[in-house]
């Protein structure tokens, strides 16, 4: 089995996918419609994602690749954000981080907005908690993001799932033409919340190395010490 799937289940995703190939290579450019609002019924705008997270969700097995929090349960899911569609559209718009001093070495980027784009999913859940699993999904999301396009991946614990999914949520609630005032608040919310996301990784000791067959190797550039807290997990 590959990552805890059994054989019967890998074939199934695979007819799955070969089924739907040629709608989901077609519409893999295809963005999610900004002009579609959430409702009291549809908050996430569920169905509204982009074709990239569609042809993602079906080659990593992930059975609903739909928009929804990812907060109350251990569902394997991402978030996809077009840092292109954070640019500010008036003077008083906040900007994500800008480096100004062409000198500098280790500020922000000097174009944080330009075929850049954000990949949200949660460190907790399911087959995402297995480290051998993320570098495969971290593989095949530079494989399938179009060529001129950089990924940004992050796997983030709860509470910073948390805090994102609320900013997030404000900022696709926003009206195109929204007060400025409440532009600039979900605008500067959700700033800092792509900001403050941290990767968090399982905890992991060196060991000597006349310890146990059993225990985990420590493998220098594929390995990491974790996080200063072990992942949540339901």
């Amino acid at each position: 089995s590959l990552f805890g799937d059994d054989p019967a289940g890998m074939i199934r995703r695979k007819t799955a996918f070969l089924r739907s190939y040629d709608k989901l290579g077609a519409e893999r450019g295809l963005a999610h419609d900004r002009l579609v609002r959430p409702s009291a019924e549809d908050p996430w705008i569920a169905t509204n994602v982009s074709g990239l997270e569609r042809r993602l969700a079906s080659l990593l097995g992930i059975a609903n690749a739909s928009r929804r929090s990812l907060t109350e349960s251990a569902e394997e899911g991402m978030f996809v954000v077009e840092n292109i569609l954070l640019r500010p559209t008036d003077a008083s718009d906040p900007c994500l981080d800008i480096c100004t001093d062409a000198d500098c070495a280790d500020c922000a980027e000097m174009d944080p907005y330009s075929y850049r784009l954000h990949f949200v999913l949660p460190a907790y859940a399911g087959r995402f908690q297995n480290m051998d699993f993320r570098r495969f999904v971290e593989e095949v999301i530079r494989e399938e993001t179009p060529a001129h396009l950089l990924p940004k991946v992050c796997w983030v614990d709860k509470d910073g799932m948390g805090r994102f999914q609320q900013a997030y949520g404000a900022w696709l609630k926003l009206a195109k033409d929204a007060p400025a005032a409440d532009r600039v608040q979900a605008l500067t919310q959700l700033k800092m919340a792509l900001n403050s996301i941290k990767s968090v990784y399982p905890q992991n000791k060196l060991f000597d190395c006349t310890a146990d067959e059993g225990q985990d190797k420590f493998i220098l550039g594929r390995s990491a010490l974790g996080s200063d807290e072990a992942i949540d997990t339901p």
